[in-house]
């Protein structure tokens, strides 16, 4: 809520001191979104999802998850 559907939101990552994007896809119908990552080196990676604002709304981010790749 509020639904944005079609709107562009960006996976980030966390290196080198900032955020990066990494990947992007559209919200659903419903505001829906999922992304996929696939680290290719074991360690700890840091990851958020960023929406930017537009003419009716602020822009939002997402607490940060931490992954484990093993």
């Amino acid at each position: 809520s509020p639904n944005c559907s079609g709107q562009t939101i960006y996976l980030q990552r966390y290196y080198s001191g900032a955020w990066h994007t990494v990947a992007s896809t559209k919200l659903s119908s419903t505001s829906g979104y999922s992304f996929s990552v696939h680290p290719t080196t074991a360690g700890k990676y840091l990851y958020r999802v960023y929406k930017p604002g537009d003419a009716h709304h602020l822009y939002a981010v997402t607490g940060t998850l931490t992954l484990t790749a093993t």
